[in-house]
């Protein structure tokens, strides 16, 4: 019992557990073992929370500094005052608070203006249904008058809202992913890349989707049959442009994908057949993003397309020029 004493005195808490756990056994009907015990495991916690209190509140704290750095003063009020909350005797943040105030004093027109610009902001956003950006007007103002209820009042519904929100997005994202699982387990891979970037637009900072979609992409890449266009080419809007290629064998048609690598906006109308005229086609939605993106369309389930020896495709756009880097038949199976 005296070396755990002195194990525990020394903060050493897990030899000081081992010799309490062994004197226990030596003396059984003895409680001071058990409550020792019971004491360094309370102070274990204690040690956790505290060093866990301390991780928030130096990231508050961190946060707080950068925002003063940058004169964002309502902003880093509401950090330094978070950090408070966690260690109310701390005397960096209420130094930095009262700081920022006596700044604040000398700009007390602006401060003023401020908090009105804020608050209307905050109260239109509110109106509008726009309820993250109105919290974070809410929030700036209230971190000028914290007095003031209206804010707080409006914070706690905004912050109500934006939780059903999260919860609504979250089950809109998962049934769209569970969607796009099903079409990518049945390999109807085009409509499977629809709902994954259905998803991504539902919750943009998921990376699941854009991992799926490019999956796919590189599969039905790997397994191309013919590149009808393999060399960048320009095509001008309203111009037609008709490209040959050897019929695809009948024994893949059913599985055939065209994936088109493309830059330009609007529209892309395509059309296939073969000498007895044509026989089919599809269009092709452009991103408006100024980029080259990929674009998987499943023609294989088109009867025109695998029961016909088509060996020419047209594409026409409508709306704008069109740069096109690659326009490959592939296979999904």
């Amino acid at each position: 019992m005296k070396s755990a004493d002195s194990l525990m005195n020394l903060k050493l808490w897990e030899d000081a557990i081992g010799l309490y756990r062994y004197a226990a056994t030596l003396k059984p009907q003895e409680t001071t073992p058990k409550l020792k015990i019971t004491k360094i495991e309370t102070i274990k916690a204690n040690i956790i929370k505290e060093a866990q209190k301390k991780k928030a509140y130096d990231n508050f704290v961190k946060k707080a500094d950068s925002l003063l750095k940058n004169e964002q003063y309502e902003l880093a009020i509401v950090q330094y005052q978070k950090a408070l909350n966690l260690k109310p005797n701390e005397k960096h943040p209420s130094d930095k608070i009262k700081q920022i105030n006596d700044k604040l004093k000398e700009i007390a027109a602006q401060r003023e203006r401020k908090y009105q610009e804020s608050l209307t902001k905050a109260d239109n956003f509110y109106e509008q249904g726009n309820f993250r950006d109105a919290l974070v007007n809410y929030e700036i103002a209230a971190s000028i008058k914290p007095e003031n209820t209206h804010c707080k009042q409006r914070i706690n519904e905004c912050n109500a809202v934006i939780e059903e929100m999260n919860k609504k997005r979250e089950a809109e994202y998962n049934l769209a992913i569970a969607d796009a699982d099903k079409l990518y387990a049945a390999k109807i891979y085009d409509k499977a890349i629809k709902n994954y970037r259905k998803a991504q637009k539902i919750i943009p900072s998921k990376t699941y989707p854009q991992e799926m979609i490019d999956k796919i992409t590189k599969f039905i890449d790997e397994n191309s049959i013919v590149d009808v266009i393999k060399k960048p080419m320009v095509i001008k809007k309203g111009e037609t442009q008709k490209l040959s290629f050897e019929p695809i064998p009948i024994n893949v048609r059913k599985y055939n994908y065209f994936l088109l690598r493309a830059k330009g906006t609007g529209k892309l109308l395509f059309t296939y057949g073969s000498i007895n005229g044509k026989n089919g086609g599809f269009v092709v939605n452009l991103q408006n993003d100024g980029k080259i993106n990929d674009y998987l369309i499943r023609v294989g389930n088109q009867y025109k397309w695998f029961s016909e020896d088509n060996d020419w495709i047209t594409i026409l756009p409508q709306n704008n020029d069109v740069k096109i880097e690659l326009l490959r038949i592939s296979k999904s199976n």
